[in-house]
C-alpha cells in the first residue's frame, strides 16, 4: 500500500510553502483571522500577512477580485487603514518598537514621520525638496520617499535631476525595496518558465545545487 503524506498547515506557515492554490487558500484562511485577532496588541504579524497577501495575490484563492475587497470584506478595514498600519509598523520597528499596537501603527503611518524628522530630512530649519515628494501617491510611496530622503541623499539629488520616473525606481536603486515578479505556480513547468524569463539556466542550476 502506498503511503500518503499529509501536509499540516497552521497560521505560522509561510505562504512560500504552498505548492498550489488549494494549499495557498488553506494557509490564507488560517493566517488572516489570526492576524486580525492579534492586531490590537501587536500589528507586526498583521503587516507581514498583508505584505504576503499582496505578494502572492492571496485574495484570488478565496474568491475575491482585488486586494481592496480583501481589506474591506475579510480584514474589516478600509484600504487606507491597512496601508497606514503596514507603513506604521515599518516606521515604528525602525525606531525600535518591535511590537507596535494597531493604534500606534495607524498613528505613525498617517503621520509618517514627526515634524522633527521631516525637518531633518530637508536639513534642520529648511524645507525638504518638493521634487521627491511629488512622486508620492499614498502612504507606501510616502514611506519610500521618506526613507530615501533620510538615508540616501545621493539618490535625492538624482531624483531632483529627473533621473528616475517613479519613487519605486529610486527605491530599487537605493536597495530599500527588492525587485519582485509574479509567476504562475500551478505546475512546475509554468514556474520554471517564469523563472527562466528572469534568470539564465546556469543561474537556476547553481541555485538548485545549493538546495540539493
Amino acid at each position: 500500500m502506498k503511503a500518503t503524506l499529509t501536509k499540516h498547515f497552521d497560521y505560522l506557515t509561510p505562504f512560500e510553502e504552498a505548492e498550489n492554490d488549494r494549499e495557498l487558500e488553506e494557509i490564507m484562511r488560517l493566517k488572516y483571522p489570526k492576524a486580525c485577532s492579534n492586531l490590537e496588541v501587536d500589528a507586526s504579524f498583521f503587516a507581514r500577512m498583508v505584505d504576503d497577501v499582496r505578494k502572492f495575490q492571496g485574495w484570488r484563492v478565496i474568491g475575491l477580485d482585488s486586494f481592496e475587497q480583501f481589506c474591506t470584506e475579510k480584514l474589516g478595514r478600509t484600504l487606507d487603514e491597512v496601508e497606514a498600519i503596514v507603513v506604521g509598523v515599518q516606521v515604528l520597528r525602525e525606531r525600535g518598537n518591535k511590537k507596535p499596537t494597531k493604534n500606534e501603527a495607524i498613528k505613525a503611518g498617517r503621520e509618517l514621520l514627526s515634524p522633527e524628522e521631516r525637518g531633518a530630512m530637508g536639513g534642520r530649519g529648511n524645507k525638504a525638496s518638493d521634487n521627491i515628494t511629488s512622486f508620492s501617491r499614498g502612504t507606501s510611496q510616502e514611506y519610500l520617499a521618506a526613507r530615501i530622503k533620510r538615508d540616501h541623499p545621493d539618490i535625492v539629488s538624482r531624483i531632483e535631476a529627473g533621473e528616475f520616473t517613479s519613487i519605486r525606481a529610486a527605491a530599487l536603486e537605493a536597495g530599500i525595496v527588492k525587485p519582485t515578479a509574479t509567476i504562475r505556480i500551478d505546475t512546475p513547468e509554468a514556474a520554471i518558465d517564469g523563472l527562466l524569463r528572469r534568470f539564465t539556466f546556469d543561474q537556476l542550476e547553481r541555485a538548485l545545487a545549493k538546495h540539493g
